[in-house]
C-alpha cells in the first residue's frame, strides 16, 4: 500500500474551488513497476495485477480515477525527479521557509517553531 503524507504548507486548489493540503504519494519499487505497466492506481492504491482487469483500464475499478498510459507518463515526468526528495527534510525546509516569510511580513504565529516538529 502506498504511503500518503499530507503537507499543510503546500496547498492545492481543486476544480470545485476548495483548497486542500497537498498529498505526497510514496510508492515502493514494486508498486511503481505495477503502475508503470497499468496495473496499479496511484490515487487509491488499488492493485489489480492478479485479476482479470486489463492493464490501463481507463478508470480505476475502485475510485474511478483516470488510469491511462498517457496520464502515468505525464505523472512520471512531473514527479520522477521528486523521487530523490527526502520528504521529511522537504517538509521541514518548507516549514522553515514559511516561518521566515511570516516573520518578515510581521505575521505572528502563536507558539514556538522547532525544526523537525509538526
Amino acid at each position: 500500500m502506498p504511503e500518503y503524507r499530507q503537507s499543510y504548507r503546500t496547498l492545492e486548489l481543486y476544480p470545485d474551488g476548495s483548497v486542500r493540503p497537498s498529498i505526497h504519494i510514496v510508492l515502493d519499487p514494486e508498486e511503481t513497476d505495477k503502475a508503470r505497466h497499468g496495473f496499479f492506481c496511484w490515487h487509491c492504491g488499488e492493485d489489480w495485477s492478479g485479476s482479470d482487469i486489463p492493464a490501463w483500464p481507463g478508470q480505476c475499478p475502485v475510485c474511478q480515477a483516470v488510469i491511462t498510459s498517457e496520464e502515468f507518463a505525464q505523472l512520471y515526468r512531473d514527479y520522477e525527479s521528486g523521487s530523490q526528495i527526502d520528504w521529511d527534510e522537504e517538509e521541514e525546509r518548507l516549514d522553515r521557509q514559511g516561518w521566515e516569510r511570516d516573520r518578515e511580513l510581521g505575521i505572528t504565529v502563536p507558539g514556538i517553531w522547532i525544526p523537525g516538529s509538526n
